[in-house]
């Protein structure tokens, strides 16, 4: 009786043995999926991101991309020019807001001058300054 008791405990934990094998199998083939992460532009992957969050009218995201890549990279890398002028444009709509609100006169007409200069570099994404002036002024 101790035997097979012994040999059913033996039996069990050999299958249990197999199943996890079976699993850590399938998860080492299908990781070879991303064995080209290491290697993915990542400017590409930006502005992937970057046209998503344009079509989404997420525009707090892009400022959030641009303030990340901010801290390591003053100047825009390449692929980051388009995001960093549609952030600057955002922020300098975002800084008229509260210059108006606290009725600073000299500060909105400094603003105004840079964000009709950012407004001119937009390029092919002039659309957004309207769709920014309407998401930060609606009230």
């Amino acid at each position: 009786m101790k035997n097979k008791i012994w040999n059913l405990f033996m039996n069990s934990l050999l299958v249990m043995a197999g199943i996890a094998f079976v699993i850590c199998f399938f998860n080492l083939i299908f990781s070879f999926e991303y064995k080209n992460r290491e290697t993915e532009d990542t400017a590409q992957r930006h502005v992937s991101v970057f046209e998503y969050e344009l079509k989404h009218k997420a525009y707090h995201e892009i400022l959030d991309t641009y303030y990340a890549q901010r801290l390591n990279h003053f100047e825009p890398q390449k692929g980051f020019e388009d995001i960093y002028r549609v952030a600057e444009y955002s922020h300098a709509v975002f800084m008229s807001r509260i210059y108006e609100e606290e009725k600073n006169e000299n500060k909105i007409k400094l603003n105004d001058t840079k964000r009709e200069a950012l407004k001119e570099k937009l390029g092919a994404y002039t659309y957004t300054a309207e769709e920014v002036e309407e998401a930060v002024w609606k009230e």
